[in-house]
């Protein structure tokens, strides 16, 4: 039987796979990162998909001003399999709010249209909600006419309407407050929509 080569331990030419091959070595840390990344992935969709409406709300309202609180807000929304129009409207609204949190114009334009495409897709779901369309009302007022993307008018009109029938809707009443006090702020109402909307933030 010949030796091993010097200063190699024999143990590598023994016909059985040693434990500590090189091979061996790269499959376990291959099998150790698949498992934390899949853990890692089933917890924090289990994270989001436990999250209320309420604190989705809350989330967002702190990443308006804030980039990083904008990204973990988005990585816990895009968690949610399937997505319903609710979250689906949240997740394009934080999309939009990435948009203004980079500086790079092509990185902007990109975020915008993420943003767009999934508060349409909210809207298809539920045309009615109310929150969906002041969600995308509010994000379309901030962009700049040239990006093209412009429902504005329909979405006022939809808003109008819909808080026309406030009390016989359950949205909360500092939602409610919300959404008709920035529509009317906007500058964009008639004076017809405005006296629809007054009443509901002036009290």
């Amino acid at each position: 039987m010949a030796l091993p080569k010097k200063n190699i331990p024999a143990v590598l030419y023994c016909s059985k796979r040693p434990f500590y091959s090189l091979k061996y070595i790269k499959q376990t840390w291959v099998y150790l990162v698949l498992s934390f990344v899949f853990f890692y992935s089933t917890i924090s969709e289990a994270a989001a998909q436990s999250m209320t409406p309420s604190a989705i709300r809350k989330l967002y309202s702190a990443a308006i001003e804030s980039a990083s609180k904008t990204d973990d807000l988005h990585e816990q929304l895009v968690q949610f399999k399937p997505a319903n129009a609710f979250v689906l409207a949240y997740l394009g609204a934080t999309e939009g709010l990435k948009a203004k949190h980079v500086w790079n114009p092509y990185t902007k334009v990109a975020w915008v249209n993420k943003a767009a495409k999934n508060l349409a897709a909210a809207i298809k779901a539920d045309p009615i909600d109310v929150e969906i369309r002041y969600l995308r009302f509010s994000m379309e007022h901030n962009l700049p006419p040239f990006l093209g993307h412009n429902h504005l008018a329909e979405d006022l009109t939809s808003i109008c309407k819909q808080i026309s029938l406030a009390p016989n809707t359950e949205l909360e009443p500092d939602l409610l407050r919300l959404i008709a006090k920035f529509a009317a702020e906007s500058g964009r109402c008639s004076s017809q929509q405005l006296s629809i909307l007054k009443p509901y933030y002036k009290n």
